[in-house]
């Protein structure tokens, strides 16, 4: 158990299978960490989305929106407009859920970050322009640094710079999450928008975004978190 709450009665809970994961992965001393996929994907229960993807009534998947650069989807030829049927033989079904045969329904990631290691195999089947085909290929883990905004600072600090009282860093997910629970909505939009879409940014080589998050009052007193700069 990580946290409780007694006034709700809520509680955030590790499951065992994620700490049989990590022990495994850090037996041999070199910790490789959770792999990902790096996808976006749209479920496909709206009858006229599925007549647009040309899904029959008894075909279901999810319609992949977007795909990570530089991660395993991209690696195994994962493309946007795809539609993902089956990962590792399991069907994946229009909300992008399977049935595991130990713990009932989960979403398609636990086959992913939950059963597998890095450099596993991973067999995906998708549809691709109405027909059927296998693609295959390794699991990685792209590293926290490759971002261009970093999902997590776990281990270091963020990086900045002071300068004539205006104090630059560089963007981040916890920078946005210092914002409250609910930073999607309360972090300078602008912002949270850059962070949700850095396709456009790394294909202009853009190795990460910059911020002015603070300035001291006699250097610039206009000064707003808003503005960001591409680095």
């Amino acid at each position: 158990m990580l946290r409780y709450d007694s006034k709700n009665q809520t509680a955030t809970i590790l499951p065992g299978p994620i700490i049989q994961h990590f022990l495994k992965d850090n037996a041999d001393g070199q910790y490789e960490g959770f792999p990902s996929l790096g996808v976006e994907f749209q479920i496909t229960l709206d009858d006229q989305f599925r007549e647009y993807l040309g899904l029959k009534k008894d075909q279901q998947g999810v319609y992949v929106s977007g795909v990570s650069k530089g991660g395993s989807a991209e690696k195994i030829g994962l493309k946007e407009e795809d539609i993902i049927l089956e990962m590792n033989g399991f069907k994946v079904d229009s909300r992008g859920d399977y049935k595991d045969p130990k713990y009932g329904t989960l979403n398609m990631s636990h086959i992913v970050r939950g059963s597998s290691y890095v450099d596993d195999e991973l067999k995906v089947k998708v549809l691709r322009e109405g027909k059927e085909q296998t693609l295959t290929g390794k699991l990685t883990r792209k590293s926290p640094k490759d971002f261009l905004v970093a999902p997590y600072l776990f281990d270091r600090g963020t990086n900045f710079l002071v300068m004539g009282g205006l104090i630059f860093q560089e963007l981040s997910i916890p920078f946005l999450q210092s914002f409250g629970n609910d930073w999607e909505t309360s972090a300078p939009l602008r912002l949270v928008h850059v962070a949700k879409h850095t396709d456009d940014y790394e294909k202009e080589g853009k190795r990460k975004i910059v911020i002015l998050a603070a300035a001291s009052p006699p250097a610039a007193p206009r000064a707003t978190s808003a503005w960001a700069v591409r680095l």
